[in-house]
């Protein structure tokens, strides 16, 4: 049905003389549009390097179809009753999974599971605060593109989400009630999202040393000397800050950033010579 469905789409297109071919494979040439992991989506690669693309890629795509079959194979035998309120469900995680474990995404991508966790809120008013942290999660991933948020708040909705997606596959397998080696399969798939959460958490607060936010905090401490090193507190954190701001080849290009260190390194000889 999938690809029949697929076929009905792209069809008004192909009748307005695009080649048949070309359109079937737009998202595959579309995807080698941006050299990077992700596209802020809030899932597990924004806090890989993008000098890993050429083996995360590949290697993601190939974890992601093991997984979503996976799923959806013990959601099959698992006999859960299809009724509007369990399609629903099953449909959100679905589309919170995917995105979640497929390189490569944009920040939009979790769209769907916005609009279908708001849905799913009227069939199990439990389930309220989902909505809410998708709406969470979301907005603050736009954000980055919208107003350039800094990357420790998307970092931030990267555990969020994570911690959301968890909970949802452990509600799964409340609500199917599965027993014997179906549980074991639906808790390995849990568990899995589950023991993400301290390695993301880890990542964000490594993120977090990167970034002038940290800087502000750590010059402010009392603590802090700046007796002999030629500097005060606010020219230490305009250099620290230029030089977290190469690290992280935070769209400033490399010739810039450089003159910028050669600058500071003539200014703190002539600081010290005098």
């Amino acid at each position: 049905m999938i690809p029949l469905v697929y076929l009905v789409v792209v069809s008004p297109v192909v009748l307005l003389a695009r080649p048949l071919l070309e359109t079937l494979l737009i998202y595959t040439k579309q995807s080698n549009t941006f050299d990077s992991l992700t596209m802020n989506a809030p899932n597990l690669y924004y806090l890989l390097p993008r000098e890993w693309l050429a083996v995360i890629v590949p290697l993601g795509i190939l974890i992601t179809m093991i997984v979503v079959l996976y799923w959806s194979n013990s959601t099959a035998k698992s006999g859960i009753m299809l009724d509007h309120q369990n399609m629903i469900f099953l449909a959100l995680i679905s589309v919170a999974l995917t995105p979640y474990l497929l390189p490569k995404m944009h920040d939009r991508y979790f769209y769907p599971a916005d609009v279908l966790s708001i849905v799913l809120a009227f069939y199990i008013p439990a389930l309220w605060f989902i909505p809410i942290l998708y709406q969470i999660i979301s907005m603050t991933a736009i954000s980055g593109f919208l107003f350039n948020a800094s990357p420790t708040a998307i970092s931030m909705v990267v555990l969020l989400n994570s911690i959301t997606l968890a909970f949802i596959l452990k509600r799964q397998r409340i609500i199917t009630k599965l027993d014997g080696m179906e549980q074991k399969k639906s808790h390995s798939i849990s568990w899995t999202a589950a023991i993400l959460t301290p390695t993301i958490l880890f990542g964000f607060i490594l993120s977090f040393l990167l970034t002038p936010n940290f800087l502000r905090i750590a010059y402010a401490m009392p603590t802090t000397q700046t007796e002999g090193s030629g500097f005060n507190k606010s020219e230490r954190f305009h250099w620290a800050s230029e030089t977290t701001t190469y690290l992280g080849n935070d769209k400033k290009s490399y010739i810039s950033q450089i003159l910028n260190l050669k600058m500071a390194s003539l200014f703190s000889t002539n600081m010290k010579l005098r």
